[in-house]
């Protein structure tokens, strides 16, 4: 994987880390978002009942062969909650209105969600919500009542995130794109689509 994959995904608010992926192989269940919320605030947009698994397909604007990337909640105590992908471990801090990556303190999701409403993200980056009531399809399904989040950071590695998120289920989409032309004019950046979504059962998110 690239060094600017690397990037992608440990900046990512959908994938937060990775310390393993493997050879795309294989597709999981059609994911599905209740009819009816189940969570209130943030967890509307990003459910971290322990237990819930995402499983993500990555692929380089430019073609190459996709990576699959996994991420459980291995434990939740209704304030903190820990997600494993691979032996890496990431911790996110659950409020009222916001989920925010730990021990930083940078939001990622600030409710309620307005059109244009923006915050400070991570490493110096703003964060602003840019589109309400979007449709995306991928591996996953059709989703539709979803809302993207983009997060655009300076200096040498300049970069823009788009973040897609949809209720109940989380995030679906994560497109990253340098920003500027590149010189010789192959198109860069990665795209992450969501593969699959495993929530919790009862026994599992039992805290």
């Amino acid at each position: 994987m690239t060094a600017r994959a690397r990037t992608f995904v440990c900046n990512s608010a959908a994938l937060v880390t990775l310390s393993v992926a493997a050879t795309l192989a294989c597709s999981g269940p059609p994911a599905k978002a209740p009819e009816a919320p189940q969570h209130a605030g943030p967890q509307h947009w990003y459910p971290l009942d322990a237990g819930n698994v995402w499983s993500f397909s990555i692929r380089e604007v430019k073609g190459g062969p996709a990576i699959l990337v996994v991420t459980k909640v291995i434990a939740f105590d209704g304030t903190l909650a820990l997600l494993q992908t691979g032996s890496a471990e990431t911790s996110l801090r659950v409020t009222a209105d916001s989920i925010a990556r730990e021990p930083s303190g940078s939001v990622l999701l600030r409710t309620p969600l307005r059109l244009g409403d923006k915050w400070a993200g991570a490493t110096g980056s703003q964060v602003e919500v840019t589109r309400l009531d979007a449709a995306v399809t991928t591996d996953a399904g059709a989703f539709k009542g979803c809302v993207e989040i983009t997060e655009t950071f300076a200096g040498d590695d300049a970069r823009t995130m788009h973040t897609t998120f949809c209720p109940e289920v989380g995030p679906v989409l994560v497109d990253v794109r340098p920003i500027g032309l590149p010189i010789d004019g192959t198109p860069q950046g990665e795209i992450g689509k969501l593969r699959s979504f495993s929530p919790a059962t009862p026994a599992a998110g039992a805290r």
